[in-house]
């Protein structure tokens, strides 16, 4: 949501949408990258525990929340952005109030 807000911020202030994509991108990636590897190390660390089910749910998560910071949130999101263009921002009116 934090890359999103960004770009979009941009995005109305008047960018097209790829240059409010580059703009939104740059500054925010770094603080959800670091977010996401803090979190992940504490899910790695709950993962060292001696116990097999909390090892594993541990392990489980840590790969999700990288999987889904760097996968989706920095290479999906700013592609479909990309490909769908001023399509990305669209919003019925009724739900514009």
């Amino acid at each position: 949501m934090f890359l999103v807000s960004r770009i979009h911020g941009d995005h109305v202030r008047g960018l097209p949408t790829g240059d409010a994509i580059h703009d939104g991108f740059g500054p925010s990636a770094g603080i959800v990258a670091a977010a996401a590897t803090i979190i992940a190390a504490v899910f790695f660390g709950f993962g060292l525990s001696g116990t097999a089910p909390v090892a594993s749910r541990a392990f489980a998560l840590a790969t999700e929340v990288l999987v889904v910071a760097f996968g989706v949130r920095m290479i999906v999101m700013p592609a479909a952005l990309i490909l769908f263009g001023k399509a990305s921002w669209w919003i019925p009116r009724w739900l514009d109030r």
